[in-house]
């Protein structure tokens, strides 16, 4: 009986092995370019990836966050970080040159001021607002910086893709 212990013991010690050691992984194989590549969508403004162009995010107020870029390449990172930097800049921008715009427009049409000129108003709101549409201004830049990072990003992650199925 203890070649029997002995031999159960050492399947014991070789099941246990094999449970505690990480699964052999299937070798990865690479995302082909024709399915995988990223492009920009201007109309609805989105980012798409492959041939069939499968939406992997949006435009909205402020930046998408795109994990396949964030997680790419340095180059990757680097410019899609710089793209979201940019994107959002430019989001508040716009934020602010609108309220001002609105702000202004109410100064304007509010019924002037018998205590003061009667036109203080209109000069007031018109600078007001004409303040907030170049604040929109620098906004607009902002933003077209920014896709200008986005489209560097795609191309570093792009040419990284491989060109066979």
């Amino acid at each position: 009986m203890l070649p029997i212990k002995q031999l159960t013991l050492g399947f014991v010690a070789i099941a246990t092995a094999i449970s505690m050691s990480p699964p052999a992984a299937a070798q990865e194989r690479a995302c082909p370019y024709i399915r995988c590549f990223l492009s920009i969508q201007h109309d609805p403004g989105r980012v798409v990836q492959g041939a069939a162009a499968t939406p992997v995010a949006e435009f909205g107020a402020f930046a998408p966050r795109i994990d396949l870029l964030a997680n790419g390449s340095d180059s990757t990172r680097h410019h899609y970080q710089a793209f979201r930097a940019a994107y959002n800049r430019g989001s508040a921008f716009h934020l602010v040159g609108a309220a001002a715009f609105i702000a202004g427009a109410i100064v304007v049409f509010v019924h002037p001021n018998e205590n003061f000129h009667p036109t203080a108003n209109v000069t007031t709101g018109t600078g007001i607002a004409l303040g907030g549409v170049l604040v929109s201004v620098f906004g607009m830049v902002s933003h077209h910086q920014a896709h200008l990072d986005l489209e560097r990003s795609m191309a570093f992650y792009n040419q990284a893709l491989p060109d066979g199925p």
